[in-house]
């Protein structure tokens, strides 16, 4: 367009910030304007720069005050003498209190009467030296219903540094300390009940144990004593007797060992093992029972004997199960036992051509009182318990076992447990 004569302009400044200018022109007279203009626009231009801050002064305070009414969290501000200035409306929710019941009234209008003088100086004398004040607070509502807050006190202070008001946050915590009270008597229920069953396992290992192996050895003294006068049916009596009772003394004794590591009581006693005369002597121990089903009972050792430090009773009760197992569900075939050393780990391998399990029992193996065939019917005796344990035992000697096993052609246990030597 048309080049103006003259042009004058001046910038509208909001904090420092240029948000924009007044220009004026002439066309026509190149003297239109001159420093009393400049001045006079000048002005005009710190008014309208005025004019704006406050506008946006105020929109940002609607904003502000939006937020704060319409806030989740209770917000109470008060003067520096503690009275009640403003709440908002969760306030009025959480409380019961309406704003113009509030207003002008002190904070202790919510006091329960729980806590003591004392917190409540400490409160103020936090707050009053300039410093914000946490805390949680049992208060009561109108209806006289208590619950539980977690407060923010905040003093606010003016350019001079002095206290002139004081802004506190509050958050609705009762739910949160039900449950955590909840928690706590809970845990401390489920302690107690350790307890209990710690002190019933300690009375049954000794209850029970005591008077069995007691009848066992009676049995076998009997069994001596009338030995002379004893026939064919009379020996088939005491035999079941004694069977029987090992039977139970087993089931009690794996009952009562699995309980006691799974309510956390089991100590590790760490010794020196020889694990080749201890595997040796297992296998002495347990060759009866293969012999009685006719099934050899093969081991396997390294020439050098390995000697370690562990758990003896772990190791034994790993040994013992999978052995005892292998031989159990092992009709006919044999039953093989390997140990071997692999570097700074022993390698235990019991297999077995017996029944086998299927894959999908495999799954639940060592779980306790798993049982791939349930039932009255099922054809061998047991609870279930034996390989649970052994999986706690050899997580006590943070080793490893692996199985492999398809059904009706045997199973192999491989167990993999850490050397530790003397170092002495």
């Amino acid at each position: 367009g048309t080049l103006p004569e003259i042009w004058l302009g001046v910038p509208l400044i909001y904090e420092d910030k240029v948000l924009g200018a007044i220009v004026i022109q002439s066309y026509d007279n190149p003297n239109a304007y001159d420093e009393k203009s400049r001045e006079l626009l000048e002005t005009i231009s710190n008014y309208i720069s005025l004019y704006i801050q406050r506008k946006l002064e105020e929109d940002e305070l609607k904003l502000m005050k939006k937020a704060v009414e319409e806030s989740q969290i209770s917000i109470v501000i008060t003067d520096k003498n503690g009275t009640i200035q403003y709440v908002n409306k969760k306030f009025e929710e959480l409380t019961g209190y309406s704003k113009n019941e509030a207003i002008g009234s002190k904070p202790n209008i919510l006091k329960s009467g729980y806590h003591s003088k004392e917190f409540y100086d400490n409160l103020w004398n936090t707050i009053l030296n300039g410093n914000n004040f946490e805390g949680e607070f049992l208060n009561k509502k109108k209806n006289g219903e208590l619950y539980w807050e977690r407060k923010s006190i905040l003093p606010l202070q003016n350019i001079k540094g002095e206290i002139t008001n004081f802004v506190s946050f509050g958050i609705d915590v009762t739910e949160r300390r039900k449950m955590i009270e909840d928690l706590i008597l809970a845990r401390e229920k489920a302690e107690e009940a350790n307890r209990i069953k710690s002190h019933f396992l300690s009375n049954m290992s000794h209850e029970i144990r005591t008077p069995l192996n007691a009848l066992l050895g009676f049995n076998s003294l009997i069994v001596e004593y009338f030995e002379e006068y004893s026939t064919e049916e009379t020996i088939k009596w005491f035999e079941a007797l004694r069977n029987n009772a090992k039977r139970l003394l087993e089931t009690v004794s794996s009952i009562l060992d699995f309980e006691k590591i799974e309510a956390g009581e089991y100590k590790s006693v760490i010794t020196e093992v020889n694990l080749n005369e201890l595997v040796t002597k297992i296998v002495e121990s347990l060759s009866s029972l293969a012999m009685q089903k006719n099934l050899p009972l093969n081991i396997e050792l390294p020439e050098k004997d390995i000697i370690m430090l562990t758990d003896r009773f772990a190791l034994e009760g790993i040994l013992i199960n999978l052995i005892n197992n292998a031989i159990k569900f092992t009709k006919q075939g044999y039953v093989s036992v390997k140990v071997e050393r692999l570097f700074d780990k022993v390698k235990i391998a019991v297999k077995d051509t017996g029944i086998g399990m299927s894959e999908e029992y495999q799954k639940f193996l060592f779980e306790a009182f798993s049982q791939e065939m349930l039932g009255y019917k099922r054809e061998y005796e047991g609870t279930g318990l034996g390989l649970a344990l052994t999986k706690k035992y050899v997580d006590i000697l943070d080793g490893e076992i692996n199985v492999f096993s398809k059904k009706g052609e045997g199973s192999l246990f491989e167990v993999y447990i850490p050397i530790k030597e003397n170092k002495e």
